[in-house]
């Protein structure tokens, strides 16, 4: 199995065209994966925009309400 992990920080405008350009490149790939997404206490709509994205894709989400990288 191969883990992708990806951090956010206020990547609403972006975080699902990067969950779904990494599904399309994975789709002619043999190995299981997995998606983990660090929601790094993002303040406008990253989390609302990944939420249904986990329905559709091997995807597990991460974080909590506090920024805590750079």
């Amino acid at each position: 199995m191969l883990f992708v992990c990806i951090p956010v920080h206020n990547e609403a405008p972006t975080a699902g065209l990067v969950l779904w350009r990494i599904r399309k490149a994975f789709a002619d790939f043999p190995r299981e994966y997995e998606l983990i997404v660090f929601n790094d206490g993002s303040s406008d709509a990253t989390a609302e925009v990944l939420a249904p994205y986990a329905d559709a894709l091997p995807l597990t989400i991460l974080g909590g309400n506090q920024h805590v990288g750079y």
